[in-house]
């Protein structure tokens, strides 16, 4: 077990794109040893995976004349999807980057910089937020967790969402699907599109939801 594990990081360090990825792999492996509950993976996602984890923003803000958007990255990690957030930004849009972690935190901090990028240290549950959000994207590892933990995390970006707002999240697809009740019925209300992507370690689920804000609030009713 341990020679294929040290065979399956071996290749990925060496198929990354090494001088930007290196050092970032080494630490996040080391931290993933040491703090395995919050960092979640042994390596940090893929670019082929973050690409489609914003692949919306893509899609939605290149058309000039859009208005500004307010987007909210929860679990960011070592800031992999923050970076291709930060490419999607516009002037008047707004990040806010929740890392509960403090070392990956200053990873983020030290390595992006942008008027519009805002990031905090601190747990989501205690996030002070001043916003409703109408994207949505989360890296947190919902199956490491309690359900009852998730269910509260759930809720809570639920409480954030606006009209029609977009959450994409991945889970791998080597662990049960759905650890928390409550998730997989949020799932099933909500998505609007579901896809794997095999070029990451391991292999990832993509789930966009959409969410509309009146039956958000009826279906937190019905839940609760």
């Amino acid at each position: 077990m341990l020679f294929i594990l040290i065979v399956t990081v071996s290749c990925y360090i060496i198929k990354a794109e090494i001088e930007h990825y290196r050092i970032s792999i080494l630490f996040h492996i080391v931290h993933f040893l040491k703090d395995i509950k919050k960092t979640g993976a042994i390596l940090p996602s893929s670019r082929y995976l973050a690409r489609n984890v914003v692949k919306l923003l893509d899609q939605n803000l290149s058309p000039a004349g859009r208005d500004p958007v307010k987007i909210l990255e929860v679990g960011a990690g070592t800031g992999v999807f923050t970076g291709y957030i930060l490419n999607h930004l516009r002037p008047d849009d707004h990040l806010d980057v929740v890392e509960i972690d403090e070392h990956f935190h200053n990873i983020i901090n030290k390595n992006y910089k942008a008027d519009n990028l805002h990031t905090h240290n601190c747990d989501f549950l205690d996030f002070d937020c001043q916003h409703k959000y109408d994207y949505i994207f989360s890296s947190i590892p919902y199956e490491q967790l309690p359900p009852e933990v998730s269910e509260k995390i759930w809720k809570r970006k639920l409480s954030v969402c606006m009209e029609g707002t977009y959450i994409t999240y991945y889970k791998y697809v080597n662990i049960t699907r759905f650890r928390c009740k409550f998730e997989k019925q949020v799932v099933n209300k909500y998505r609007s599109d579901e896809r794997i992507v095999f070029r990451n370690v391991p292999p990832a689920s993509v789930f966009t939801l959409q969410i509309n804000n009146i039956e958000n609030e009826n279906f937190l009713k019905e839940l609760a």
